[in-house]
């Protein structure tokens, strides 16, 4: 159990990865994302935008213990997504949390909850 104050370790989820620790459950990267109390939908590193509310539920079912944090980043903040997709994001996001699962957590940056 985690204390207030202690911290989590984070696992990352890409699209490669996730396929990955689907195929070889057990596996050595199924395994370590065991041993994270907190995994992190890293929306921008899978290709298709349509396939983005399906992916907590894969997630869930690899680790069902796990926090969610969803992030989408643009490459301004070090991520995949064309800087242009910054409006698209809210809708992005409502696609994300209309699915039957989603993130606990979203990752936002400020200026993506408003005009710039």
């Amino acid at each position: 159990m985690n204390n207030a104050g202690s911290p989590l370790l984070a696992g990352i989820i890409s699209q490669t990865n996730l396929v990955q620790a689907e195929s070889m459950l057990g596996g050595d990267l199924h395994s370590g994302l065991l041993l994270c109390p907190v995994l992190e939908i890293r929306y921008d590193l899978f290709e298709s935008i349509q396939d983005w509310p399906l992916i907590a539920a894969r997630v869930r079912a690899l680790h069902p213990e796990a926090k969610i944090i969803g992030t989408i980043r643009l490459k301004r903040d070090g991520g995949a997504l064309e800087d242009s997709i910054v409006k698209e994001r809210l809708w992005l996001w409502e696609s994300i949390l209309s699915a039957d699962v989603v993130p606990l957590w979203i990752d936002l940056e400020l200026f993506a909850l408003g005009p710039e």
